[in-house]
C-alpha cells in the first residue's frame, strides 16, 4: 500500500501534474469575475427587470441603509416614468 502511495507521488511529481492543476484552478477563478459581468450584461439585454425586483433586490435591500436606497428607487422612477 505505502509502495502504491510513493508511486502516485512520483507520477505527480515526473508529470508536474500540482503544477498543472495549480495553473488551472487560478485561470477558472479568474474567469469568474468576466462570467459575472457577461450574465449581468445579459440580464440587462434581455430585459430582466423582475429578476432584479422579484429576485435580488429585496436581499440588497435589506443590506443596503434607506440613505443608499433613496438614489436607486429616484433612478428606477424617472427611467420607467414617459417622457413627456
Amino acid at each position: 500500500m505505502i509502495r502504491l502511495f510513493h508511486d502516485i507521488a512520483r507520477r505527480f511529481r515526473r508529470r508536474q501534474l500540482l503544477i498543472w492543476t495549480t495553473s488551472l484552478a487560478y485561470n477558472a477563478l479568474s474567469a469568474v469575475p468576466a462570467l459575472i459581468l457577461l450574465l449581468l450584461a445579459l440580464a440587462g439585454f434581455f430585459d430582466l427587470k423582475s429578476v432584479w425586483k422579484d429576485h435580488h433586490g429585496p436581499d440588497v435591500d435589506r443590506h443596503v441603509t434607506p440613505e443608499r436606497s433613496r438614489p436607486k428607487a429616484r433612478r428606477a422612477s424617472r427611467c420607467s416614468s414617459p417622457a413627456g
